[in-house]
């Protein structure tokens, strides 16, 4: 069997001053996990209570998944407790089997992030 996921590492910032970056987005036929590393007070804390993410294909449908969702899993890590850089995970298993490459875009803090 081939392995059809796909590893995207944007290095975006998803923050006005630029300091909450996406580092990776992994996509796979049964889900997608978007990481990403900030500060506590980032956009991406806002995620694991009230945000969501959104995920559109080529052909012009979307998903949207929130922490909330029976199917997501959202979490937070720090990495060093002298200067923290905090680590944000964004998980989501997909409710039915899709093709990774017809993923063209991922949004999330009112930013957009073409797969390419």
């Amino acid at each position: 069997m081939r392995d059809t996921s796909k590893k995207v590492l944007p290095n975006h910032a998803v923050s006005a001053d630029g300091d909450s970056i996406v580092t990776e987005i992994s996509i796979s036929p049964i889900s997608i996990c978007v990481y990403a590393e900030g500060p506590l007070s980032s956009p991406l804390e806002a995620l694991l209570v009230s945000g969501d993410v959104t995920v559109m294909f080529r052909d012009g449908s979307s998903l949207v998944y929130s922490a909330m969702d029976t199917n997501s899993l959202f979490g937070r890590s720090i990495d060093s407790a002298d200067a923290p850089v905090y680590r944000y995970r964004m998980f989501n298993r997909f409710s039915s089997v899709i093709d990774p490459e017809d993923v063209v875009s991922v949004t999330l803090c009112g930013v957009t992030i073409p797969i390419g």
